[in-house]
């Protein structure tokens, strides 16, 4: 998957998984509005939490839309040019550590440290973002990258003469490419309209709540 694909899909999924645990915030009778926050609750951004106590659900306490757009690229953003550029002759690869469950876990055991202890999610958001990149690559078909160091400390090698040339190649001519890209872009467009036909634009800018 590419760009649009991981960045639209990760968005999307974002939208969807906030949407569902909101109905626990409903349930507690906790209130949206930043002007008239309820009372021992202490906010940051859009979404509050109780003093001292956050709480990792709804994701909207703590998910951050334009850290998200980052995180769904995280994973190729480290690897690429670590594998493919920088150390090429030694793991000529573009799915390493990045790609690895072990990132994932440290990553998202830190963010949830952090936002107990500071109240603050990027790091949750940046794990998030990693998770559904490795989903959306079906990473479990490269078991010795996901599970490493489980499966061995070597990760595979490939031939990277053409690589760039074989990504077009495959944007054009093959639907498991394509598909996904253009269903990442419609999944943007319409968070885009959302926002903008809520009048929101500058909200979502300030804070990276799109809700």
């Amino acid at each position: 998957m590419f760009i649009f694909g991981h960045t639209g899909i990760t968005i999307g999924a974002g939208m969807l998984i906030e949407a569902i645990t909101n109905r626990q915030r409903k349930k507690e009778g906790l209130q949206e509005s930043e002007s008239n926050p309820p009372t021992g609750l202490r906010w940051k951004g859009r979404m509050p939490y109780q003093k001292d106590k956050p709480k990792i659900f709804p994701v909207g306490r703590w998910l951050d839309y334009r850290l998200l757009l980052i995180a769904s690229l995280l994973p190729d953003i480290i690897d690429k040019p670590l594998g493919q550029v920088f150390l090429k002759n030694t793991f000529s690869y573009g799915r390493i550590y990045g790609h690895t469950l072990v990132f994932i876990l440290i990553t998202g055991i830190l963010g949830m440290w952090v936002f107990k202890k500071r109240g603050n999610g990027w790091l949750l958001t940046m794990a998030f973002g990693s998770l559904m990149h490795d989903m959306e690559d079906q990473l479990w078909w490269w078991p010795q990258v996901l599970w490493w160091p489980l499966k061995g400390w070597i990760f595979p090698k490939e031939d990277l003469s053409s690589w760039l040339q074989g990504v077009f190649h495959a944007v054009i001519t093959k639907p498991e490419a394509f598909i996904p890209e253009l269903v990442g872009i419609g999944i943007l467009a319409l968070a885009a309209a959302r926002v903008i036909l809520n009048k929101r634009s500058q909200y979502a800018l300030k804070t990276g709540h799109i809700n």
